[in-house]
């Protein structure tokens, strides 16, 4: 596989590092600080198609692929690296998960707002007791009649308010 970047690749890590030097950079630092981010620069990210460059457009998405994803973490990343992390775990463990594991009607209720912007994906793994050993995890899912009751407790959630 060619390392090099395509033409379309220079013209997408171009554009993201416009967007990163104007949105982000300015504001890194106080965010850092602040432990997070404003929750209007959300849509602002799926405007510009970084929460959904994985998924197909028919749900929402920017139909890019994984070299495109890389491309576009690394510069936001040179500008705000906790920006950066939130819209890897968003599209990465959050929609990927969905696209892949999810049936359809799941797809199409969560996939087009989360692509948008108009919603953020999160990452609950990591419990007080286990940690990151998935295989550990004490925390249960059953169903109760429709709904499904969930019971155990999480920390460090990855994009959770």
């Amino acid at each position: 596989m060619p390392l090099e970047l395509s033409e379309e690749l220079k013209t997408l890590k171009e554009a993201t590092s416009r967007f990163a030097a104007e949105h982000l950079a300015p504001h890194a630092q106080e965010w850092d600080r602040a432990e997070g981010y404003p929750d209007d620069l959300i849509p602002l990210l799926g405007e510009q198609g970084y929460l959904g460059i994985l998924l197909p457009e028919d749900l929402g998405g920017s139909g890019g692929d994984y070299r495109a994803f890389a491309v576009i973490l690394e510069e936001l990343a040179r500008h705000d690296g906790g920006v950066a992390l939130s819209v890897e775990a968003h599209n990465g463990l959050c929609c990927q998960h969905l696209s892949i594991a999810g049936n359809d009607d799941q797809k199409r209720k969560y996939l087009p707002a989360l692509a948008a912007g108009k919603k953020l994906g999160a990452w609950c793994l990591t419990e007080p007791a286990s940690g990151t050993d998935a295989a550990a995890m004490k925390t249960r899912a059953r169903r109760q009649g429709e709904e499904w009751i969930l019971e155990g407790s999480k920390q460090f959630i990855t994009n959770g308010d």
